[in-house]
């Protein structure tokens, strides 16, 4: 018999007499003996181990405790999106009736926009690309800046 296999059934051994086979390797095994013996001295001492009385607040602080944290659960998914439940009904409603004017929106109604049909771009004129040049002359000159600054000569290299 080895020692892991007489580690793992000392447990058993606390409560009653050892098994033959056991008592039979504590006494060629020195170190199983001893892990023995610290383990009944350990169980001894828990034996006599008294536990401390609870407080006498302990059951009215746990009840304030726990009135606490059913308020602040029972905010539910309001208090993770951060709204109030009277902001996300309105919101929800918002929502609602936006999408349910769209819906049953026909020609002819106040507010209708008919999708585009079949819209053509003349983009081979040179007005068109001047207007395009035009329009996006602010992100044009933002490029020449980074252009010249990546093109600067770095110090240290």
């Amino acid at each position: 018999m080895n020692c892991e296999h007489v580690r793992e059934r000392m447990l058993e051994t606390l409560e009653g007499a050892v098994p033959a086979d056991l008592q039979a390797h504590m006494e060629s095994c020195a170190g199983c003996a001893a892990r023995l013996a610290e383990l009944r001295r350990t169980m001894a001492v828990l034996d006599e181990w008294k536990a401390p009385e609870v407080s006498p607040y302990f059951d009215s602080r746990l009840q304030a405790r726990l009135r606490e944290e059913q308020q602040t659960a029972s905010r539910g998914w309001f208090a993770w999106l951060g709204l109030k439940p009277a902001a996300a009904a309105l919101a929800v409603l918002l929502v609602v009736g936006v999408s349910l004017l769209n819906i049953g929106q026909q020609p002819g109604d106040v507010g209708y926009n008919p999708p585009p049909q079949n819209v053509v771009v003349a983009s081979d004129s040179a007005v068109s690309d001047l207007e395009t040049l035009d329009a996006n002359e602010e992100l044009l000159a933002d490029f020449e800046l980074l252009d010249q600054i990546g093109n600067e000569p770095q110090n240290g290299s």
